[in-house]
């Protein structure tokens, strides 16, 4: 997935973030020759932890293929 297709996915990746309610859990997880996940595990909505999901997303780049 590269191109406008990442940039769709990203973009409603962080339209999901912003529709949750402060203290709510979230995570992301990024799938390709590996799992890269945001954190270990859900961390709470918080206008930090909306920032680094950010810089996590705006890092996303295609790469190798789907461990499936």
């Amino acid at each position: 997935m590269r191109g406008e297709k990442l940039d769709q996915v990203r973009d409603a990746a962080l339209r999901v973030i912003a529709d949750l309610q402060d203290g709510e859990s979230f995570n992301l997880v990024l799938y390709n020759e590996g799992v890269d996940p945001f954190a270990p595990r859900p961390v709470r909505k918080s206008p930090g932890a909306v920032l680094r999901a950010h810089a996590f997303l705006d890092e996303a780049t295609a790469r190798g293929g789907t461990n499936i």
